[in-house]
């Protein structure tokens, strides 16, 4: 397979190396599946349609659902705007993408490491180089350089922050609690962080629920877990034992709910 390169008017190959080594290493980094994988992920793939329809972050009566976690010091206005911007910004990637595809800058099947590594030399050498580039063919390689600025590829965004599952609960607490009554919320669930294999945990006097309970177990060695809402109960599911109600729920059994939430 091979892409090109525009500027600089000769072809780039991605095939898999001749010597011994260097083929080794090409297939460990694209095992069999790799290019299928690539492509049920991608936005016309049948995962990656789905899950580009789905929120970032929600907001569901008094709780708020996020994968990553929602950071004290991160300011956005509400949980709609803040799930808006990350679902922008993935909007925005894949328009990159396709992007620099259509005009062979980059391949289609490299990896997000891979196509930032080259579009840094690219980058270099047109500035090196005194060829004329217009704003529209810089740009989207310039806004793909600088990916980790955007907060859905931040560490302290909702899709990456485990401050939640990390922190300790005495650094946080206040601004956990401020950041509720904000948003006009009680508690938030996050997933993200394997902070046990065995059972769904409450941190921050109940405020936050941590889902991950390592369910890979070829990585993690934990079980598939779930969290029911309902009525102010918060009961846990395995699918290796009996229902469980946690002791945190008589905290919430007497508040009035918007909405009953299966997660």
């Amino acid at each position: 397979v091979r892409f090109l390169s525009r500027h600089r008017g000769h072809s780039h190959t991605a095939v898999v190396p001749a010597d011994e080594a260097s083929r080794g290493n090409w297939m460990d980094a694209h095992p069999p599946g790799f290019f299928e994988y690539r492509d049920a992920f991608g936005p016309t793939g049948k995962y990656g349609r789905w899950i580009r329809t789905h929120h970032a972050v929600l907001q569901i009566g008094d709780g708020v659902f996020v994968h990553g976690g929602l950071s004290p010091t991160l300011e956005f206005g509400s949980v709609r705007e803040l799930d808006d911007l990350v679902i922008g910004e993935v909007a925005a990637y894949d328009s990159i993408w396709r992007a620099l595809v259509d005009r062979k800058v980059v391949w289609r099947y490299m990896t997000l490491a891979e196509a930032v590594r080259f579009l840094g030399e690219e980058v270099k050498w047109l500035q090196a180089s005194g060829e004329t580039v217009t704003p529209e063919q810089l740009q989207p390689m310039q806004r793909l350089l600088d990916y980790r600025k955007w907060l859905a590829a931040s560490s302290g965004g909702p899709l990456w922050y485990r401050g939640l599952a990390d922190a300790r609960e005495d650094s946080l607490i206040v601004g956990v609690k401020a950041m509720l009554e904000r948003l006009q919320a009680k508690y938030i669930v996050v997933g993200h962080t394997v902070e046990s294999k065995a059972d769904v945990v409450a941190r921050f006097e109940n405020r936050v629920f941590l889902l991950d309970t390592g369910m890979l177990k070829e990585e993690y060695g934990g079980r598939a877990s779930a969290l029911e809402i309902q009525d102010g109960r918060f009961t846990v599911y395995h699918v290796d034992g009996a229902p469980k109600v946690l002791s945190a729920a008589a905290r919430w059994r007497n508040l009035v709910f918007n909405s009953n939430v299966s997660q």
